[in-house]
């Protein structure tokens, strides 16, 4: 009897041990698990504070980018006045020398200042990039008439290309804040969620290769992003083209039909 007690024993002790190291181990599982969770819940909680941060930040900028959006937008609205008074005074005072009586005077003209012209004709299609005001198919359309389809079309993609470089180099120095204040906000809120997908640089080729956004306010988003501006100089440089192709041929084409059709 001894002996079987013994044995009892010992397989009792055994079975203690082995339930207490199973204890033991449960416990520094439960340990871990809790940490984990503890961790878990502190890095939540940093980014709810994060996020409430910001909107805090944000809320309070609402009344001071109200007033410098309603000036800014203000000062477009008056600019583009000053510019259709420009434009139709320069119009009036063609007309008066002769210069726009006819298509052939008016290329007769613009060839007759040389350089001049095809410069400044860069500089203002590259300005309406950077400074939205002046309609881009004004632009499209006067390059074709005034140099021809091919060096219309050439002058056109520079000063695209230069006007879309400089809109990207603004709004990634002085960020969101320059877009708020010249775009409406209803645009601006439609087409920033762009920028939060990974495959925004794909998005903004294909909306630069097709007419289906606009083209101004994406070059602005552009400039917040990470791409880099190699990146965004090559989908400019090689996508824009074939956009404008289709708008200055087919825009020349529509116009010759319609005055072929006005007799």
């Amino acid at each position: 009897m001894s002996a079987e007690g013994a044995a009892r024993r010992s397989v009792l002790a055994e079975g203690r041990s082995v339930l207490a190291e199973g204890r033991a181990a449960g416990s520094a599982i439960s340990q871990h698990a809790r940490e984990r969770i503890g961790e878990g819940k502190d890095r939540i909680e940093g980014r709810i504070g994060q996020i409430e941060e910001r909107i805090e930040q944000r809320i309070e900028q609402i009344p001071e980018l109200l007033p410098e959006r309603t000036v800014l937008q203000r000062r477009v609205r008056i600019a583009s006045a000053v510019l259709l008074v420009v434009c139709a005074g320069l119009v009036i005072a063609g007309f008066a020398s002769g210069t726009l009586r006819s298509l052939e005077s008016l290329q007769e003209f613009v060839r007759s200042i040389g350089l001049l012209g095809p410069v400044v004709y860069v500089v203002l299609v590259a300005a309406q990039c950077v400074f939205p005001i002046i309609p881009g198919g004004i632009g499209i359309v006067a390059g074709p008439v005034l140099f021809g389809p091919l060096l219309g079309f050439t002058y056109n993609w520079i000063g695209i290309s230069l006007g879309s470089f400089g809109a990207f180099l603004i709004a990634r120095h002085f960020g969101m804040g320059i877009i708020e204040r010249i775009f409406p906000a209803s645009l601006v809120q439609k087409f920033h969620a762009w920028t939060d997908s990974p495959r925004f640089t794909r998005l903004f080729a294909i909306a630069i290769l097709l007419p289906v956004a606009p083209d101004d306010l994406l070059c602005y988003l552009a400039g917040t992003t990470k791409m880099t501006f190699r990146t965004y100089a090559l989908i400019i440089v090689t996508c824009k083209p074939w956009t404008l192709a289709v708008y200055s041929f087919g825009l020349m084409a529509a116009l010759q039909g319609i005055a072929s059709w006005l007799g």
